[in-house]
């Protein structure tokens, strides 16, 4: 006898096949069977005129801080996405120590709307690295799966504390973030997030933190988690405008950064009604940088 049996309903199983009604079966919290099945379960659901699909995966997603109050991780859970990836843009919880939580929460209190009271109300800090804060969330009580960046904000105040918003790092404050960054994906972080975005700003209109670094400090953390032979560089982009030679530019080092540190990378692409062919350089760039190594993922926001 089955677990669970889910009968009648429309199978769409994420191959790219055309969708087909039948019946799912469960075993020990894996699907064991596809098709009609004539035995019974121990529970069975009723899924006519339902599709019945693999959980969807949504790669960007900021719900480092509701994940401590909100166990269904809603509303993503409402529309079949059973696993996010958080710690997008360099905003995440970690690396942080409790006395310092007024930075990390600086970073996001704007840039996703959560004030910091509520944060503080909500979390029970247990964590100061970002091993401690994954084993933080793998314990937690939640109804979908969890993975993350470590961000740069969140590495930058950690080494470097206030001039984290200001400032260009050290030589031993960047190899010290290096290091962490190389800490985090060995122990189980997506890879690592940044932003350098002109519309991530703080509460009183100030850059978040990663928009302090230049280049070389993304490039030199980027390389740093490639010598883990694993990850992905996650990064809400620079906005060169319109300009073909600003835009040239920043695709010129993306694509070297991708090709020299071997890291898979993830960004966005946008487009607007005021420049409806604004996305198609973004796609040129995959090609290019497709032909030296596989290494990109595009999401559209």
């Amino acid at each position: 006898m089955h677990d669970l049996l889910i009968r009648n309903g429309w199978i769409i199983d994420g191959g790219g096949s055309p969708r087909f009604h039948g019946d799912v079966a469960v075993q020990d919290g894996r699907i064991t069977r596809i098709g009609r099945i004539r035995e019974r379960a121990r529970r069975e659901i009723d899924a006519e005129g339902h599709i019945v699909a693999p959980g969807f995966v949504d790669g960007h997603t900021h719900m480092d801080a509701q994940v401590f109050w909100d166990r269904l991780g809603s509303c993503s859970s409402y529309h079949g996405v059973t696993t996010v990836v958080m710690g997008n843009c360099g905003f995440t919880l970690a690396p942080c120590a409790e006395r310092d939580a007024g930075f990390v929460f600086r970073n996001l209190e704007r840039a996703e709307d959560i004030a910091p009271e509520a944060m503080q109300a909500g979390i029970e800090w247990s964590w100061e690295t970002f091993p401690e804060f994954l084993d933080t969330i793998d314990a937690l009580p939640k109804g979908i799966h969890y993975a993350g960046y470590i961000g740069h904000s969140a590495l930058r105040t950690y080494v470097m504390g206030e001039r984290a918003f200001t400032d260009q790092a050290t030589p031993d404050e960047l190899a010290r973030m290096c290091a962490l960054a190389k800490e985090a994906v060995e122990a189980g972080a997506m890879g690592f997030s940044t932003s350098r975005t002109t519309n991530h700003v703080t509460a009183d209109d100030r850059p978040v933190a990663s928009r302090a670094a230049d280049w070389d400090e993304v490039r030199a953390i980027v390389c740093a988690v490639g010598e883990t032979g694993r990850g992905v560089f996650e990064i809400a982009g620079e906005a060169p405008g319109r300009s073909p030679e600003r835009l040239r530019d920043y695709h010129e080092r993306l694509r070297d950064l991708a090709v020299d540190s071997g890291v898979t990378q993830t960004w966005g692409m946008f487009s607007t009604r005021r420049a409806p062919d604004f996305w198609r350089p973004y796609f040129d760039l995959a090609e290019e940088t497709a032909a030296a190594l596989r290494v990109l993922n595009i999401y559209a926001p």
